[in-house]
């Protein structure tokens, strides 16, 4: 069975969230023991120039991720509106 490798900004989100929204750190929690079993989720998209990484949504919330056969490598957990921007940024 896989991993989870979270990034210390991904793992600092869901910890400020456990804090602040239980109920939304529940789903997200949820979220990641299900890619564990299935991380190609059919509600999973792959992020348009870096297919390597995935997506998937939990509320206002994404998740970007990638997996290998025994890692799920957790990149970023934040709000859709500024997921993506600092997804970008992490790339350059």
């Amino acid at each position: 069975m896989r991993r989870i490798d979270f990034t210390k900004s991904s793992e600092k989100s869901l910890l400020k969230l456990a804090q602040s929204d239980v109920r939304i750190a529940k789903a997200i929690k949820a979220k990641l023991l299900g890619l564990l079993h299935g991380p190609q989720s059919p509600d999973s998209l792959k992020i348009v120039g870096h297919p390597e990484y995935l997506r998937i949504r939990s509320g206002k919330y994404r998740i970007i991720y990638r997996y290998d056969d025994d890692w799920l490598y957790v990149v970023l957990i934040a709000k859709r509106e500024i997921v993506y921007g600092e997804f970008s940024h992490l790339m350059k």
